[in-house]
């Protein structure tokens, strides 16, 4: 799947992160902790700055109507025309 067709998946990630004053990268993170205990995400850290901001996912999680908007946008990019 090319970069774009995901956009807007990214936009809506972007969207909690600014809400949330994080990253989006601790946004993917609290999506797949969110899934449920059959998923165990490991994130890798170029520097300890980014192994930090990684670990500050723990400190919050996503609301119910966040991690269902972003589940909605990723299944509208799966189910979209041409997949």
């Amino acid at each position: 799947m090319r970069r774009e067709e995901r956009e807007p998946l990214f936009d809506v990630m972007d969207a909690v992160a600014r809400a949330r004053r994080g990253t989006v990268a601790q946004v993917a993170l609290n999506r797949l902790i969110a899934v449920g205990p059959l998923v165990v995400p490991i994130p890798g850290a170029k520097s300890p700055p980014q192994a930090k901001s990684n670990a500050a996912a723990l400190d919050w999680s996503l609301t119910v109507r966040e991690f269902a908007l972003l589940s909605r946008t990723e299944e509208g990019i799966r189910h979209s025309p041409g997949r």
